[in-house]
């Protein structure tokens, strides 16, 4: 059977227009890819912003506290006025502290930015040390049991737990940037 120049015409016309299908295909999830992996990224870089912003407010609060505590043990020993007047000016510093509003805006920007990673199906939640509720756990634990006279050591736990958190915080979010 042989074939008009009319059918062969329109045989290859039609393989053409499959093989521009596939490619427009390849293009277009290729496309997506590229699009999802520049959201990803930027959401990943913004979590990690604000991690760093939230451990340097809870750094601040804590530098805050063992400063009060550091005061309210200058005044052991003095006379009764003295210490009447120390709690007043403790009590100042605590009304007066711009770090509360530091640490809840930087806490509420990490926990959206956390939230919009897990959205963007990055696997923070599988990672506890990025996990909101588990930083928070780390710098509140060591205010429960802490003693005012236990300045010098209570001041150095925490930070070797600072440190240890961020250390942590910094292999993951490499780890996370890489299996992109």
């Amino acid at each position: 059977m042989k074939m008009t120049s009319a059918e062969i015409i329109s045989t290859l016309s039609n393989a053409c227009t499959i093989i521009a299908t596939i490619v427009a295909a390849y293009a277009f999830f290729f496309w997506r890819k590229q699009q999802l992996y520049g959201k990803k990224i930027e959401h990943l870089l913004n979590m990690e912003d604000c991690f760093e912003i939230l451990v340097f407010a809870y750094m601040e609060r804590h530098a805050h506290i063992l400063r009060q505590c550091d005061l309210a043990n200058s005044a052991e020993g003095k006379d009764k006025e003295y210490r009447q007047l120390i709690d007043e000016r403790i009590k100042q510093n605590f009304i007066n502290a711009a770090w509360q509003d530091k640490l809840n805006s930087a806490s509420f920007n990490y926990q959206l930015a956390f939230f919009r990673a897990k959205r963007m199906d990055l696997p923070v939640n599988q990672l506890g040390c990025l996990n909101p509720k588990s930083i928070e756990e780390v710098f509140i634990k060591p205010l429960e049991n802490f003693k005012g006279k236990e300045l010098p050591s209570a001041t150095e736990a925490l930070t070797n737990e600072i440190a240890e958190i961020k250390k942590s915080a910094f292999e993951n979010f490499e780890k996370l940037r890489k299996s992109f």
